[in-house]
């Protein structure tokens, strides 16, 4: 349920500048927007972002959270100017399904009673093909659910932190069992708020970009493309007025005359999404108050921005440059 919404001020936006997300021309949500893949087995994920780069034309192409080459499911790329908002869930927290081969069969209530353990914090060494240093780190996990159980077969699916590998999982439930094990399968089902039922094969994302190119067939493409602001939706939100819009996208902090709006359920030091009264994403940044606080101050800085994803200019500039031409503080 979405939190309730605290009005600051009733700012009314210009039409003259800026647009609502789903107001943007198709040639515009190709410059910048995030395509939600289901990766075949196979190619590496860096692979499948530079073919949608290429499907679509674009300088550039990301993607969040590695999947080995083998393991199929939920890619989240970003193409154009969206790639800068990949960090924001380059650290989500992911749902995977996984099919796990035991050396013998295994009892299935043993199985589910380890598998109880595992949830929370896990220690975990990197396995020796990844892409980071190998050192031990703790993961979290949030779930761990035995889905079938055959033999020496298993299929478990996993919610746990960003950084789990569920590989090394496998292996530490066999030695925990006392008998071998290994990851046949994997396949990712979800990253933040997004799942797999929302993704499509490489091959249906070609054809909805040749039908809407060659017989103006938007309508397919349109459901596929998604706004950067998407990224956003599990963020707390703080919007601003038009005046102060460019100021934050100069790096300014927010202060109380550039509230607008506050959802509920800020906490200080939170990260939370700046964004305009037409639904537009600026950027994210630190919150220096709560909810509450932020609602009733009369001055002070109630937002500090970390990074900023809208191009500078987008709105009118409304603030006063110090000697060196950056912002003042007024935002």
């Amino acid at each position: 349920m979405a939190p309730r919404t605290l009005i600051v001020d009733q700012a009314s936006t210009d039409s003259r500048w800026g647009k609502p997300p789903q107001s943007r021309s198709l040639e515009e949500l190709k410059r910048s927007c995030i395509v939600l893949v289901d990766k075949p087995a196979g190619p590496t994920s860096h692979q499948v972002a530079a073919w949608v780069r290429d499907m679509f034309g674009a300088k550039r192409a990301g993607h969040a959270g590695t999947l080995d080459p083998n393991a199929t499911g939920l890619l989240v790329v970003a193409v154009g100017d969206a790639t800068k908002a990949l960090l924001l869930v380059e650290g989500a927290d992911k749902r995977y399904v996984g099919h796990i081969v035991f050396q013998h069969d295994l009892d299935p209530r043993a199985m589910e009673e380890v598998a109880r353990a595992f949830v929370g914090p896990v220690l975990q060494m990197p396995p020796k093909k990844s892409a980071v240093r190998r050192v031990r780190r703790i993961r979290r996990v949030f779930a761990l659910t035995l889905l079938e159980a055959s033999g020496r077969d298993v299929l478990v699916e996993v919610a746990c932190e960003a950084g789990t590998y569920i590989r090394t999982l496998a292996a530490d439930l066999g030695l925990v069992l006392g008998v071998g094990a290994h990851l046949r399968d994997l396949r990712r089902t979800g990253v933040a708020p997004f799942a797999l039922k929302e993704a499509v094969s490489l091959s249906a994302l070609r054809d909805a970009l040749a039908y809407a190119s060659e017989l103006g067939r938007e309508e397919e493409i349109r459901r596929i493309l998604r706004p950067v602001e998407d990224l956003l939706s599990g963020h707390r939100r703080v919007v601003v007025k038009d005046s102060a819009v460019d100021a934050l996208c100069h790096g300014a902090p927010l202060h109380p005359p550039g509230a607008a709006q506050i959802d509920e359920g800020i906490e200080t030091g939170a990260e939370v999404a700046l964004m305009t009264l037409k639904g537009e994403a600026i950027g994210v940044g630190r919150a220096r108050l709560t909810s509450e606080k932020m609602a009733t101050a009369s001055r002070g800085v109630l937002v500090t921005p970390t990074r900023i994803l809208m191009a500078p200019s987008t709105y009118p500039r409304q603030w006063k440059g110090s000697a060196k031409g950056a912002p003042r503080k007024e935002a």
